[in-house]
């Protein structure tokens, strides 16, 4: 009798170290879990704080190009009005590289044309000075034609570039005659755009650029 019982028992406690056993098992199992799910959830968050903090950096550069571009069309003008004294009011807006001192005669103008399918421009700094192309197609219809490419620190114009990518363009948005035919100011918008994976994002800034010293 006393062995049946001994017997009996010891059945009874492996059953139950078999049952604590799996319940270990299981904490260990939910425990892994555990750690898994907010490893997940750290890695997330750190990919999304990563991608805020190069979309918040891009808004940033995007912002300081379209600035550099406005004001470089700003200085063109400036740079008008010293190499045509005389004609300050018809070659205010004058792009071209002129030759000769103090006439623009029908050199290439910042203008807008209605019936142009682009009213967009390139800027672009060259041989020590801020320079304008006129570009047959807009920045939306043709973007490679407007990327810029970081060297040094510089973004400078090129068709193709490494990313980050930005693409930048000046387009003129009217212009006002005034009474006479000559041009006293004209709505410029500079349009930044760049890609952050497929997503595209713009920048855009507008500024009214006039002859106050005609």
């Amino acid at each position: 009798m006393s062995l049946k019982f001994c017997n009996k028992r010891t059945k009874t406690e492996m059953k139950s170290l078999m049952n604590k056993k799996g319940e270990t098992l299981l904490e260990v199992l939910v425990a892994l879990t555990l750690i898994v799910v907010t490893a997940a959830a750290a890695a997330s968050a750190v990919i999304s704080a990563t991608k805020s903090l190069s979309l918040s950096k891009n808004y940033l550069i995007a912002q300081n190009l379209g600035s550099e571009a406005l004001e470089a069309i700003k200085n063109i003008r400036d740079t008008n009005w010293m190499k045509f004294p005389i004609n300050k009011e018809d070659c205010w807006l004058v792009i071209d590289e002129i030759t000769e001192a103090g006439y623009c005669g029908t050199s290439e103008k910042l203008q807008y044309i209605v019936l142009l399918p682009s009213n967009d421009y390139i800027v672009k700094f060259e041989n020590n000075k801020w320079v304008a192309e006129k570009q047959t197609t807009t920045i939306e219809s043709s973007i490679n034609n407007f990327a810029l490419r970081n060297t040094g620190g510089k973004y400078t114009s090129a068709i193709t570039a490494d990313s980050p990518l930005f693409y930048r363009a000046i387009r003129v948005m009217n212009e006002d005659s005034g009474k006479s035919i000559t041009i006293k100011s004209i709505t410029i918008k500079a349009i930044v755009k760049w890609y952050e994976g497929s997503k595209l994002y713009t920048v855009e800034g507008t500024e009214i650029l006039t002859n106050y010293l005609e």
